[in-house]
């Protein structure tokens, strides 16, 4: 089976294992147990005139080469997907394609266009206007051969972080707005217990598991997600997480002793930040996430695929 990833290529110095990270592993996971092979198509272009440039690029790429399926992620790659009917064409929501309103309208035209759409949880779904079209909930998967609990030390020496400082990881990049990182600075000044606040950004998919072993607490503030990797990661390598109540982060941590589910204020995330920086130890949250595995997400896509291709 041959099938063309479409997403977006859209930002200087691009580098799609790094950039799309999540899109990569997910080929890689269904590659390692299936025989499918993957290309990519970048959309490289931006605007409305980009778009159309997209697609009409895309076109062109599916009259010179043969593929028997089109996978894209995200809203907008996947109305580039639609806009082409030679080739069945599968799209994956993810969250700021669903949340907002302008892309859901988006999102909605290109999910009518295609032949099944993906939901990374339950709660996007029910968001989306496509209540007619048949659907499946398959969220992105995690290596959990990769994220796995290390000791503490171990890890901060490996970073060459303080052994005797308390560290909190911030979900993401402090300038990535949906993030919400002014909650997050709001809310570290006021935890009374010392602590440094670390910047996830620029760090390999190594480094971020070290990272992850190494803090004391995650933190996200965000103002939307989907079905947020980092706290599956999070999970994964036993570290306590505080974060607000956005996409799937309740039912991804449901009763995990050291993880905190809070609202938008600073003073309730403070206080389980406090509670999460005296946890001792690491969590059980990793037995809480097995079917969230990059092996079992592979068997659900390759089933999807199967299906799709199998419809008249």
């Amino acid at each position: 089976m041959k099938v063309l990833i479409v997403c977006s290529g859209n930002k200087e110095d691009f580098k799609f294992e790094a950039d799309q990270v999540f899109i990569y592993e997910q080929m890689i996971a269904v590659q390692r147990i299936f025989d499918v092979s993957y290309e990519i198509f970048l959309i490289e272009n931006s605007g409305l005139k980009g778009y159309y440039k997209s697609i009409i690029q895309l076109r062109n790429k599916l009259k010179r080469e043969n593929f028997d399926l089109l996978h894209a992620h995200y809203g907008l790659s996947g109305l580039v997907a639609s806009f082409q009917f030679s080739v069945k064409k599968i799209i994956t929501f993810h969250g700021t394609d669903i949340n907002f309103w302008k892309t859901n309208l988006v999102s909605s035209l290109a999910g009518s266009l295609s032949n099944r759409n993906i939901f990374v949880s339950e709660k996007l779904s029910k968001k989306s206007w496509l209540k007619f079209k048949a659907h499946e909930i398959i969220p992105c998967g995690i290596d959990l051969k990769r994220f796995k609990i290390i000791d503490k030390n171990k890890a901060k020496n490996q970073l060459g972080l303080d052994l005797e400082k308390k560290y909190i990881l911030f979900c993401s990049s402090f300038d990535n707005v949906i993030k919400n990182y002014p909650l997050a600075k709001s809310a570290t000044e006021k935890v009374t217990i010392e602590h440094t606040l670390l910047e996830l950004k620029g760090y390999s998919r190594e480094e971020v598991q070290l990272l992850l072993c190494a803090c004391d607490a995650l933190l996200m503030t965000s103002f939307s997600e989907g079905s947020p990797q980092i706290i599956k990661e999070a999970m994964a390598c036993g570290t306590p997480i505080v974060s607000t109540d956005v996409g799937e982060v309740s039912n991804i941590i449901s009763d995990t002793q050291g993880c905190w589910v809070c609202g938008f204020d600073a003073s309730e995330i403070s206080s389980s930040l406090n509670k999460a920086l005296s946890f001792e130890g690491r969590t059980d949250g990793r037995k809480n996430i097995i079917n969230f595995d990059n092996a079992v997400i592979a068997e659900k896509i390759h089933k999807t695929y199967k299906q799709v291709l199998s419809r008249s």
